[in-house]
């Protein structure tokens, strides 16, 4: 009977700091997107996402690198790789449980794009 309890204490125990160490792991990012000028259509890897400002919810992985493609009527079409984002949590508790280090590069918070005029050239 003793043992039986001890053996409960211990899971509900090893089961809340399981739940800690999870907690801190984003598996995804709210981005807001915006641009300048702003009504300008969104895709990211081929899925049209709206029109700016948007916000966008993206995977927090190390190994995906997210190509943005920014078009308006009148500007130059943009098509750059989204810049990464280090998430520090991740990183701290990466060093207590290998798991978060594959969640630990992602996308920013924010982030802002300047579309030119086609005759712009600087």
């Amino acid at each position: 009977m003793m043992k039986e309890r001890r053996h409960t204490k211990l899971r509900f125990v090893c089961s809340l700091v399981i739940a800690f160490f999870l907690s801190s792991c984003s598996f995804s990012t709210v981005m807001k997107l915006d641009t300048v000028p702003s009504g300008a259509s969104v895709t990211i890897d081929g899925n049209y996402i709206g029109k700016s400002p948007i916000q966008v919810k993206l995977a927090n992985k190390t190994f995906i690198k997210y190509v943005v493609k920014i078009e308006k009527k009148g500007y130059k079409t943009l098509v750059k790789p989204l810049p990464h984002d280090t998430k520090t949590n991740q990183v701290i508790w990466g060093y207590f449980c290998l798991v978060p280090f594959l969640w630990v590069d992602g996308a920013p918070e924010y982030v802002v794009y300047e579309l030119k005029k086609p005759e712009d050239e600087s």
